[in-house]
């Protein structure tokens, strides 16, 4: 009977189970079922992380972007009194004017909801900047084009430089001139490169990312040279630049195949002039209520050209290495824009859901039902082994004892409880001599018949 009631506290959820392991002590064989009913609770959060739904990127076709390897536009000599007079690139100054005298031009954004990804080399222009305390100019004179300072400071070792400028201003406008403050001053390069581009948009945003620039730092002459001629239709200045722009790419590991990116020196020095308007130039105010003034296009004689500026992008307060950033960000947008560009076709992705089964979260289940297999295994071979027509006590406690037997049951004596006597009391179905209890010393319980009895043959 002890055992029937620690088995019947054992069938009451966790609380039973917790008593049967303290009594047990964890030695008995029902203990092994008490853990699993214990561990079992927790088994429905397992199950609810088995099973992840993730989304991944899926390959849904190609799409390319544009690159350019050789840069020549086309190219309309214009004369004047019977000579050419040289022309600037309209595109890419077109593209700088806004950044020139103002805050430049915004990105635009695509409506496309996939994702396309292409890597590919382009021509297109790096720059670079230092800090350092000295004056505005640019390091060439116009339009002799003879270098100053050597033609850079910081970056001599760059080749074909489009730009080597410094840009010095007031850290306070106006009033820290007045007052005498230090000037904040950039050495600014720019300069043709090969880049690397990783490209891809996405729900109506492009974006790209430059992952590798390549330029030409091999050493050589100084490239300008300039010739001037004197004539009775007029006098100028004959400007040329004595090598193309040539950058070889390795396309492959052994650089058997190379890849030459690059420009004519024609179009080199149409490209550059467009950096003349601009620089050098001023940017002056005569007191601290008056307007500030641009004195810009200084390269031409006569009546000085002056301006007023909606947004200074030269002033220190406005973050000038950004600003040309920017502005070869979109020169060299202009020059994948050209009408012979290449493509370069790349892989075109959307999103879709998959089903991903996470096994580890199927480890406490499965060894769950392993311990509840040794558990029947066990219980099983225990009762064989013990000669007992009965694989469980089920039945015993639905329906009770025979009455033949619950006859020579005794009642305790007064004040005694239940469970007392229950523990003294052991009862047993032996195969040939039926029920058999031992310590019971009580006389007789007459008890009353049962209204409901197990039906025939049950046991």
């Amino acid at each position: 009977m002890w055992d029937f009631e620690i088995f019947d506290n054992a069938s009451r959820g966790p609380w039973g189970s917790i008593l049967l392991l303290i009594r047990t002590k964890g030695r008995a064989l029902a203990a092994l079922g008490a853990g699993i009913t214990l561990f079992s609770l927790v088994l429905d959060p397992f199950f609810q992380q088995v099973v992840d739904f993730p989304s991944r990127w899926a390959l849904q076709g190609t799409s390319s972007i544009p690159r350019t390897i050789w840069y020549e536009p086309r190219y309309i000599p214009e004369f004047r009194a019977g000579k050419e007079v040289y022309q600037l690139d309209n595109d890419i100054s077109m593209a700088t004017k806004k950044f020139f005298y103002d805050n430049g031009t915004q990105p635009v954004k695509f409506g496309n909801g996939y994702l396309t990804e292409a890597v590919d080399s382009s021509v297109g222009t790096a720059s670079k900047n230092e800090v350092l305390l000295t004056r505005l100019l640019p390091l060439v004179t116009n339009p002799e084009r003879a270098p100053l300072f050597g033609g850079s400071v910081n970056f001599n070792d760059i080749r074909n430089r489009l730009l080597d400028v410094l840009i010095v201003s007031a850290a306070n406008g106006t009033a820290g001139v007045l007052r005498n403050e230090t000037p904040v001053a950039h050495e600014c390069a720019i300069s043709w490169c090969v880049k690397t581009i990783e490209s891809a948009y996405f729900m109506g945003t492009y974006k790209e990312r430059v992952i590798g620039t390549i330029e030409n730092t091999t050493s050589g002459e100084f490239p300008w040279q300039t010739k001037f001629i004197i004539s009775p239709s007029g006098n100028g200045t004959k400007i040329s630049y004595r090598e193309n722009i040539t950058i070889g790419v390795q396309t492959d590991a052994n650089g058997s195949d190379v890849v030459r990116y690059g420009m004519d020196n024609n179009t080199f020095v149409r490209v550059t002039a467009v950096f003349d308007d601009i620089f050098p130039s001023f940017y002056t105010a005569t007191n601290m209520s008056s307007v500030p003034k641009l004195r810009y296009k200084t390269n031409i004689i006569g009546a000085p050209f002056q301006r007023a500026l909606d947004f200074n992008p030269w002033s220190a307060e406005n973050n000038i290495t950004r600003h040309l950033e920017r502005m070869t960000d979109a020169i060299t947008n202009v020059v994948r824009s050209y009408p012979n560009a290449s493509y370069t076709d790349g892989s075109a992705f959307s999103q879709e859901t998959y089903v991903a089964v996470r096994w580890q979260w199927l480890a406490l289940p499965l060894a769950l039902l392993i311990l509840s297999a040794i558990f029947l295994i066990a219980t099983i071979k225990k009762t064989a082994d013990e000669g007992v027509w009965k694989s469980s006590a089920i039945a015993t406690l639905l329906y009770g004892l025979p009455d033949h037997v619950q006859k020579q049951i005794t009642t305790a004596v007064q004040g005694d409880l239940p469970r007392v006597k229950a523990k003294k009391l052991k009862v047993r179905l032996h195969a040939t001599k039926g029920w058999r209890l031992s310590g019971n010393s009580s006389p007789p319980v007459v008890s009353k018949p049962k209204q409901y009895q197990p039906p025939p043959g049950w046991i």
